[in-house]
């Protein structure tokens, strides 16, 4: 199964590997909104693209943001529209449409703050990632804010794990990955099992193969794309100075 099939094929799977991390968005969530008070006056809408299920963007709406969310996975979006109801938010709003397209509403919200989240660029090769980086500049106001959160490839390739489990309760995740050091990319199989008694039963897999930057060449797609880079951490709960040692990478930008 091709990894983008996973969105519909797959999709009440999938969403669990989402549910899974919502105690992770939500600190997330706090990471950013700490991280914006401290360093930016009036930054009242943010664009996250793509969304997934919301589980970022819904605990930020919740902290007081206008938040728009875009994911070309009409499951997921239906999914963070039915959390919204459920807890009554009226200040976020979830569509479907591809980040790679040009989309007029995004122009319209005119978002302050972009998030482009858990390694969200990497699948589409470098030129489609510059296009998308380029899209998001162009409809943003002078002064936006850009933050992009993916991969360290520098931890990856020095300390690869070929293979680990994900448990999602009733459903197991075998994760196989193909990691070289001479290579820009690294090829995963995802196996799913669902537990049966005491035995686990085969429900699907598919393969992903993503695109991994190291920080100095990320840093000149990003400039290249017309961002100017401020500051990098690994995560942005600590902010503490970049790692190259450890496996995430976080990196907060400004238009001109």
């Amino acid at each position: 199964m091709k990894w983008t099939n996973i969105y519909k094929e797959m999709s009440d799977v999938y969403v669990k590997e989402f549910k899974i991390r919502e105690t992770e968005g939500i600190e997330t969530a706090r990471g950013i909104h700490e991280y914006v008070k401290s360093k930016f006056k009036g930054i009242k809408r943010i664009l996250d693209i793509p969304c997934g299920t919301g589980r970022i963007s819904i605990p930020l709406a919740k902290l007081g943001y206008e938040v728009m969310g875009i994911d070309f996975s009409e499951h997921f979006v239906e999914e963070a529209r039915k959390s919204v109801r459920e807890l009554q938010i009226d200040n976020a709003n979830f569509l479907v449409g591809d980040m790679l397209e040009t989309n007029k509403v995004i122009s319209d919200f005119n978002p302050q703050l972009i998030l482009n989240w858990w390694t969200s660029i990497d699948y589409h090769g470098k030129m489609n990632d510059i296009r998308f980086l380029k899209h998001l500049r162009n409809i943003s106001d002078s002064g936006s804010i850009l933050m992009l959160e993916t991969w360290n490839r520098e931890n990856i390739i020095t300390a690869p794990i070929p293979r680990f489990w994900n448990d999602l309760g009733n459903i197991l995740v075998l994760v196989k990955q193909n990691i070289d050091p001479f290579s820009k990319f690294v090829i995963a199989q995802h196996i799913y099992y669902e537990r049966k008694g005491k035995g686990l039963e085969f429900i699907g897999e598919f393969r992903s193969k993503i695109m991994l930057y190291d920080v100095s060449e990320l840093k000149q797609i990003l400039t290249q794309s017309g961002w100017i880079v401020d500051e990098t951490f690994n995560q942005i709960v600590n902010r503490e100075k970049f790692n190259p040692n450890l496996d995430r990478v976080v990196f907060v930008c400004h238009s001109d």
